[in-house]
C-alpha cells in the first residue's frame, strides 16, 4: 500500500491539480516504464489518498504532473514485498 499526503499546494490559476502516477520497470534506464496506477487528483491541502499497486517489477518510480501549481509539498510512503 502507498500513502500520498499533500501538505501544501499553491495554485496559480483555475483548473489547478496535483497528479502522482506510479510506474515500474525491470531496468532503471528503461525508455518505457509500465504504468501501475494513479493517485486521486489533489486540488487542495491537506489531503491524503491510499492506493494499492500490484505486479511491481524490480524498480518503481513516481511521476508528478502539476497543473497551475507553483509549489507542492508532499510525502509518499509505502512498503513493497514479495508475496
Amino acid at each position: 500500500m502507498r500513502l500520498l499526503t499533500a501538505y501544501t499546494l499553491q495554485a496559480t490559476g483555475a483548473g489547478h491539480g496535483f497528479v502522482l502516477k506510479m510506474e515500474t520497470a525491470m531496468d532503471p534506464k528503461a525508455t518505457t516504464w509500465i504504468p501501475l496506477g494513479v493517485f486521486t487528483t489533489m486540488t487542495a491541502a491537506p489531503d491524503q489518498d491510499k492506493q494499492t499497486f500490484t505486479d511491481l517489477l524490480r524498480y518503481v518510480r513516481w511521476n508528478v504532473t502539476l497543473t497551475n501549481i507553483s509549489l507542492a509539498m508532499f510525502s509518499l510512503s509505502g512498503v513493497a514485498r514479495n508475496p
